[in-house]
């Protein structure tokens, strides 16, 4: 496999709502994952999946696609799009996100998720 191939696979699985099915195949158990709002980092893919769960309980709704990949070496990234209703005041949530993703041994070891946090979510 090279790195072009994953990063296609990972894209591929990820825009076909496998997110929960994936972590195994794709992530690395010590993966360490980054985000703007305090409080939200992990540092374990038990951690990492726990936040997701609680990410996915409170927003109904979501449609997420993931697109215009580009990669370097072991490193790559991605835009995110997505929008969601937030079940606490049933507001709709839009936003975009970059990811940057670090692979080793063809696991995700590291990702760093760039945004602005929607008010409610700050």
């Amino acid at each position: 496999m090279n790195i072009e191939k994953f990063v296609e696979k990972y894209i591929n699985a990820y825009n076909n709502w496998k997110q929960m099915e994936m972590t195994d195949e794709y992530y690395h158990e010590n993966v360490v994952s980054i985000e703007p709002i305090k409080g939200r980092s992990t540092k374990s893919l038990t951690d990492k999946m726990e936040r997701n769960k609680r990410y996915f309980s409170l927003n109904k709704n979501i449609r997420t696609r993931m697109l215009s990949p580009i990669i370097s070496w072991r490193f790559f990234s991605v835009k995110y799009e997505m929008t969601a209703n937030d079940s606490r005041d049933w507001k709709d949530i839009e936003f975009q996100e970059i990811w940057v993703f670090e692979v080793k041994n063809w696991k995700i070891i590291k990702e760093h998720f760039f945004y602005d946090p929607p008010q409610n979510l700050a």
